[in-house]
C-alpha cells in the first residue's frame, strides 16, 4: 500500500451497484495519481462490497481504507466519520454515482497547494469547481451548475449562512478545515454546506471557474440538482 498519499478521496457508498464502475474508471484516469481512496459504506444491500473488494484486489496500492460498521447513517455522517478516519493534507469528498475528469484531482491539489502558500497550512482552506449536470444516462442537462442554479459563487461569508454554493463532491480542503470542521454537528444540514461555512468565516474559500466532474441526476439521488427556479418559487436557499 502505498504510504502517505497527499490527496484522500473520500467515497461514501450505499447501494450504488449501477454506478460505482464509471466513477472507479474515472478515478483511474487522474492525471494526478499520489491518490488514496478511503470508502465507507453506508449499509448496502447489493452488490456494492463485491465492486469495492474486487476493484480493491485489482489496485491494492490504491485502497486507503475501507470502513464497514454496518450502520446506516446518512451522508452527513458518512462522510463526517471517512473525515474523522482520513490522514492525508489534501482532502476531497467523492459521490458514488458521479464521474470525475481526468485534470480534477490535480487541478484541485494544485490550487489548493498554492493557497496555503498564500495563507499557510493553518488557514481552513476549500476549494471548489463547477459541475456538468447529466442524467442516468450521462446525457447534458446543464453544461455550468453555477448557471442552472443561479449561484453567486463570489458571495461575501455572511450569504454562506443562507446560500451554499459549495457542491461536496466538487470540493478540494486542507487538514486544517477538515480539523475545525469535523466531526460535523448534528444539527448542520449538510456535510458539505457546514464545511463551506467554517471555511468561509475562518478561511478561506476558492472557485475554480470550470466543471471538473459529471453530477449525475436519478431518482435516488440524497440531494439533487434542482434549477435556480421552479413554478417561478427560487429553490437557492438549499444550495
Amino acid at each position: 500500500m502505498m504510504d502517505n498519499a497527499r490527496v484522500q478521496i473520500l467515497l461514501s457508498t450505499w447501494n450504488g451497484e449501477r454506478w460505482l464502475p464509471e466513477l472507479l474508471a474515472s478515478l483511474e484516469k487522474q492525471t494526478f495519481q499520489d491518490w488514496q481512496l478511503l470508502v465507507r459504506d453506508d449499509g448496502s444491500t447489493d452488490q456494492t462490497l463485491r465492486i469495492l473488494l474486487k476493484w480493491q484486489a485489482a489496485h491494492p496500492d490504491k485502497l486507503a481504507g475501507l470502513l464497514l460498521d454496518g450502520s446506516h447513517l446518512g451522508s452527513k455522517l458518512s462522510f463526517s466519520r471517512l473525515v474523522e478516519a482520513s490522514t492525508a493534507p489534501c482532502l476531497m469528498f467523492c459521490d458514488q454515482d458521479d464521474v470525475w475528469f481526468p485534470e480534477k484531482v490535480e487541478l484541485q491539489y494544485t490550487a489548493l497547494r498554492r493557497l496555503e502558500g498564500q495563507y499557510g497550512e493553518a488557514t481552513p482552506l476549500l476549494v471548489h469547481s463547477d459541475l456538468v449536470v447529466v442524467d442516468e444516462a450521462r446525457a447534458i442537462q446543464a453544461v455550468s451548475f453555477w448557471d442552472y442554479r443561479d449561484f453567486e459563487v463570489a458571495q461575501r461569508k455572511q450569504a454562506y449562512l443562507l446560500n451554499n454554493v459549495v457542491t461536496g463532491c466538487a470540493t478540494a480542503f486542507n487538514r486544517a478545515a477538515a480539523e475545525l470542521a469535523f466531526p460535523v454537528p448534528l444539527y448542520a444540514l449538510e456535510h458539505d454546506r457546514w464545511l463551506a461555512l467554517v471555511c468561509a468565516w475562518f478561511g478561506q474559500i476558492q472557485a475554480l471557474p470550470h466543471p471538473l466532474l459529471l453530477y449525475r441526476q436519478h431518482d435516488e439521488n440524497a440531494i439533487g440538482a434542482e434549477p435556480a427556479t421552479v413554478n417561478g418559487l427560487s429553490t437557492r436557499v438549499d444550495g
